[in-house]
């Protein structure tokens, strides 16, 4: 099936990423074209079809918790302690990824890696001996902190008009830190370090342009104009992205699930990070002015939330 019902309803990949099913709209439209959404158990392709509210929507073969099978290997190694403790921390004190996408996606990554961490230390911890502490004071001891690094190296580029050209959101290196650690026996704080290459941008000039057709007075008479000219595509970039967060929270466990009160600072150093420049052009006195468009500064929020 290649499309919804039409004229009335919501876009398909707006559906797709409201219900969860994928953590941003461009990763809705992958799963659309490569048959993975199913409306009313068909495959739909078109991630503008418009799909009616009493539509089911689902992802083929149900969500994934990991981005691959490796996920799944590593969690359930973890799940049954065939991994000893030791090994565990050092797995997630370095995780190597191939490519990073959005903050989003890896904000969740970091968050189910620092939750499976704590778990399974708390769970299984062996002492320099090698004889399991089933110590819930020992345990706690042990995963009182979690420390993760994730560097990326990727390259997203299009082929136009036989040159590779990087795409608009390419940040050939990303590193996270990320230190999450008890203050208390209830309390808990996050420190995280994000750093990325500045995103491709497109240079921009004025050139004079030479006119005149008439004779030599006309022609002085002729006021000097200018033109706007575009250097190659995505040929510059912006500088380089980088921001300190912090978040302090608390958990309660409860009968049907876990809630989570948190005070969250993202840029807590308040850097002013370049998202884009705003051009006015002056054709006539021949002036170009770049006014920098800054990103989300210094944001503290406060919330709540469930998981059941």
């Amino acid at each position: 099936m290649s499309g919804g019902r039409s004229g009335k309803g919501e876009r398909l990949d707006e559906r797709v990423l409201r219900e969860g099913l994928a953590e941003s709209r461009s990763v809705a439209q992958s799963l659309i074209l490569a048959g993975r959404v199913l409306v009313d158990d068909e495959p739909v392709d078109k991630a503008g079809a418009r799909i009616a509210p009493d539509r089911q929507v689902r992802l083929k073969g149900g969500a994934r918790p990991f981005v691959s099978r490796g996920g799944e290997k590593l969690a359930a190694a973890l799940g049954d302690g065939r991994l000893d403790p030791l090994v565990e921390d050092r797995l997630f004190r370095l995780v190597m990824t191939r490519t990073l996408v959005a903050d989003p996606a890896f904000e969740r990554l970091l968050t189910g890696l620092r939750r499976l961490c704590l778990h399974a230390v708390a769970a299984k911890a062996k002492s320099r001996s090698g004889r399991l502490h089933d110590d819930p004071g020992f345990a706690t001891a042990l995963a009182r902190q979690c420390f993760i690094t994730n560097y990326a190296y990727a390259e997203t580029e299009d082929l136009i008009d036989e040159t590779w050209v990087p795409r608009e959101f390419d940040q050939t290196n990303t590193l996270n830190v990320d230190f999450d650690f008890l203050v208390t026996r209830k309390w808990r704080l996050n420190l995280a370090w994000r750093y990325h290459t500045g995103w491709p941008t497109t240079p921009i000039s004025l050139v004079e342009v030479e006119g005149g057709n008439g004779s030599a007075e006309e022609d002085e008479e002729l006021e000097t104009e200018y033109e706007i000219v575009l250097g190659p595509f995505n040929s510059d970039r912006l500088p380089d992205y980088h921001r300190f967060d912090a978040r302090l929270s608390r958990q309660w466990g409860l009968s049907f699930g876990e809630l989570t009160f948190f005070v969250d600072i993202q840029n807590v150093l308040d850097r002013k990070n370049v998202a884009g420049f705003d051009i006015t052009v002056d054709t006539e006195e021949g002036e170009l002015e770049q006014i920098v468009e800054e990103g989300v500064g210094f944001l503290p929020s406060i919330g709540i939330s469930i998981e059941f």
